[in-house]
């Protein structure tokens, strides 16, 4: 396991523990710009994550939702602080930690930690994908219409009107849709295979990078919308288990 590797599981678990006992209570809070959440837990979160990364490594950059955007060619930390924050402030378990390693564009490795119920997934490139140190494969399913697709609405109209779209085409395809308002946590359910293929027009590098070399390692592929190269800092990704992306690529044209 590389050093970096190491380092982030630490800051996640370190992190862990501190929103834990934030939990179900009472929490200051605000909205951004976006109309996301902020609790004052994001911000210790940032807090704690950054100063464990840059104290081991203080000459790599971060890019985190709640503070640094250093851009970078180098080695750079991409972090969510707390992926999943209106589910964490709600009292609801799903939400996680995500922190990644790229360099220039390439991701080198990737953690998601969901603290409340004690999921550690990593993965390092070329290295494959765990779940609490066992390895991890996506889903074999072979079809759309077999499928367990995860989606949610998003938060700005126009996300939400394409993602309408999306779903009225694939109503009567998949077998199975549904939302869960945690990007990382969603991600990772399809490289573990739960899941089949999640789908989000919009969507920022720190939502994604770490679970998506998840689904990467673990057998699955990620793109953009339309089936093009993902660029993790551009809008818009379809993960899935590999075996149906075409198939699932063609539909979100056809509603587009």
């Amino acid at each position: 396991m590389r050093q970096e590797t190491k380092a982030a599981i630490e800051a996640a678990e370190k992190t862990g523990e501190a929103v834990m006992r934030s939990f179900r209570t009472l929490l200051e809070h605000r909205f951004k710009q976006d109309r996301s959440l902020l609790t004052k837990a994001d911000e210790e979160a940032h807090e704690i994550i950054t100063a464990h990364l840059l104290r081991v490594f203080p000459d790599y950059a971060v890019i985190s939702e709640e503070g640094n955007h250093q851009k970078s060619q180098g080695p750079t930390w991409i972090i969510d602080p707390i992926d999943g924050t209106f589910n964490f402030a709600t009292g609801v378990p799903h939400f996680g930690i995500s922190i990644a390693l790229i360099t220039g564009r390439k991701l080198e490795i990737g953690v998601v930690y969901a603290p409340a119920k004690q999921l550690m997934y990593v993965a390092e490139r070329g290295g494959g994908a765990f779940l609490n140190k066992k390895s991890i494969k996506v889903s074999n399913v072979a079809r759309l219409s077999s499928a367990r697709v995860l989606m949610d609405p998003g938060r700005n109209t126009e996300t939400r009107n394409i993602h309408h779209k999306i779903i009225e085409r694939l109503a009567p395809v998949v077998a199975e849709r549904e939302w869960r308002w945690c990007a990382a946590l969603d991600l990772c359910a399809v490289a573990g295979g739960q899941k089949d293929a999640y789908i989000h027009r919009g969507l920022h590098a720190w939502d994604i990078s770490a679970a998506a070399l998840i689904i990467q390692e673990a057998g699955g592929k990620v793109s953009g919308l339309l089936g093009e190269d993902k660029d993790i800092f551009s809008p818009g990704i379809v993960a899935t288990n590999g075996r149906i992306h075409k198939e699932l690529v063609a539909c979100i044209k056809q509603a587009l």
